[in-house]
């Protein structure tokens, strides 16, 4: 009975061994004990592998025998706390003389004692921190975006209201100079008054954009475009703006290089990118243009969480500037930072190329460093759909017509230029603060109102609202929306619906009655002014 009993506990003290030499075996550490004298009394297969012995080799063995054969160079911290017989956990960089895994190491010193607290042997385990220092680190610049995206994201929403506040006012600065101009005889005494009155509000109106550029809430116009052409038919442009000592070199490896995309907006991503460089290169240098296409993948995507795996379009600037620290690349998108003396820019153009791009569904990417120029990455996705032919374009005179036309802005400032404007021409102009008052007013006329002209944002029901009620009273009237920007009411995510008829503000005469011609092309032609 007793042989029985203990042959049963024999073969479970086996299985227990072989479970523990299993488990000991699974793991990545580095597994190993001591006893007292620090000789080897057992290894896991990490251990084997990382000191390039066997078990044949090293158990029995003085641990300094096997990773330290040729002798400390330094005191080793992890010798030291074996032989002072004290628990430790011990980093241990990869360049340290003493480390025999040439990875960074969390070492971990376990003293193991008996029942009465008597040391008995060493516990020893070493786990490579590579992997958990990497994770650490995607981490980190994981809530680095983050909170870069939040920060943008408010300056975003202050931004894009000010916009729109301030484009209602320079619509009436703008639209007024310039029905003063077009009344005003090249000999006028007040007209060079009035072209500086024009000329300010133009360069408010560029500020303008360029904030709701930086907001992602001006309305795009998306359309197939080559990247390339569109890039080669600035590079006149960009040969004047940019002087004669900075050379200009292009690469155009993309084919296709069609993007889905508002072109003037690429065109001023390209422009700011240039001058950009240009300010970064006082005394002149190289700006090297490249397209090509490629292919991001679900590995790629791992490391930058904001991309979407597929085929892209890759704008790359570069120049051979005075490059960038990594103090001024953390606030580089920043709307009015600058690096220039006062004066010399607003801050806005870096941060209007960023908004464009993003709110094409693009990412930009910088890399530069002091002394070595910078280069700017920009992925748009590729399309399939074909780029159309580029026609030119007819500049439109004011028309005279006859066609009536329902004027809706809840600014009365604005309701006047636009009667002001259109009224001369021949239209006949109805007018409401709301959309309420609209629909009553044109409930009130008994005859055909040929178009509505109406603001999108408004207290109570927007634009779109008044313009699906009308059109259901009124079938065959035509609707032009207008706005400093949409907030997504005639809109998919700052992209015009299909059908849309749009008129940005800050808007001048001319734009006007050129929409309303084109709106209402199919009516009889007028004769011009």
């Amino acid at each position: 009975m007793n042989e029985e009993i203990e042959k049963r506990l024999e073969e479970e003290r086996a299985s227990h061994e072989a479970e523990w030499a299993a488990a000991m075996d699974c793991s990545d550490d580095c597994i190993y004990i001591l006893d007292l004298d620090r000789r080897i009394l057992r290894a896991n297969k990490a251990f084997f592998r990382l000191t390039g012995s066997s078990p044949e080799t090293a158990i029995g063995r003085h641990i300094t025998e096997i990773v330290h054969p040729e002798g400390e160079e330094i005191p080793c911290p992890v010798c030291r706390a074996q032989e002072e017989r004290r628990d430790a956990v011990i980093i241990m960089e990869a360049d340290h003389p003493d480390n025999p895994a040439g990875v960074p190491l969390e070492i971990v010193v376990k003293i193991i004692r008996n029942h009465r607290g008597e040391p008995t042997s060493i516990f020893m385990s070493l786990h490579d921190l590579t992997e958990g220092r990497r994770l650490v680190e995607e981490k980190r610049l994981l809530e680095e975006q983050l909170a870069q995206a939040q920060k943008m994201e408010a300056i975003g929403r202050l931004a894009g209201g000010i916009a729109h506040d301030f484009n209602n006012i320079l619509t009436t600065i703008i639209g007024y100079s310039e029905l003063l101009l077009l009344d005003m005889g090249a000999e006028d005494p007040h007209r060079e008054r009035v072209e500086l009155i024009y000329n300010a509000g133009e360069r408010a109106q560029a500020l303008t954009r360029q904030l709701l550029a930086f907001s992602r809430k001006q309305v795009l116009e998306i359309k197939p475009i080559s990247l390339g052409d569109t890039a080669r038919a600035l590079l006149k442009i960009l040969g004047k703006m940019l002087g004669e000592d900075i050379v200009v070199e292009t690469f155009f490896k993309a084919a296709p290089d069609t993007i889905e995309a508002d072109q003037s907006q690429i065109e001023q991503v390209i422009l700011n990118l240039a001058v950009n460089a240009r300010d970064a290169m006082p005394t002149g240098g190289r700006i090297i243009i490249e397209t090509q296409n490629v292919v991001l993948d679900e590995r790629y995507a791992a490391t930058h969480p904001e991309i979407e795996p597929g085929t892209y379009v890759m704008l790359a600037f570069t120049d051979t500037g005075e490059g960038m620290t990594a103090e001024v690349m953390e606030r580089l998108f920043d709307p009015f930072f600058t690096t220039k003396e006062r004066g010399k820019g607003t801050g806005l153009g870096l941060a209007t190329v960023h908004g464009i791009v993003r709110q094409h569904r693009g990412h930009i990417f910088v890399y530069s460093e002091p002394g070595k120029g910078s280069t700017f990455k920009i992925y748009f996705p590729a399309t399939d759909r074909e780029a159309p032919v580029q026609e030119p374009g007819h500049g439109i005179a004011l028309l005279q017509g006859d066609a009536t036309v329902l004027v809706v802005d809840d600014e009365p400032s604005i309701r006047r230029l636009v009667i002001d404007t259109l009224e001369p021409l021949g239209y006949t102009c109805l007018e409401a603060a709301s959309a309420a008052e609209a629909l009553a007013v044109a409930r009130a006329t008994p005859g055909e109102i040929h178009l509505l002209l109406t603001d999108v944002v408004m207290p109570g029901m927007n634009g779109k609202e008044l313009a699906a009620a009308l059109r259901a009273e009124r079938p065959g009237i035509e609707v032009v929306f207008m706005s400093g920007y949409t907030e997504n009411t005639i809109t998919s995510h700052g992209v015009l619906d299909p059908g849309v008829q749009y008129l940005p503000k800050p808007l001048t005469p001319t734009q006007l009655a050129e929409k309303i011609h084109r709106v209402l092309r199919p009516r009889p032609s007028q004769p011009q002014l």
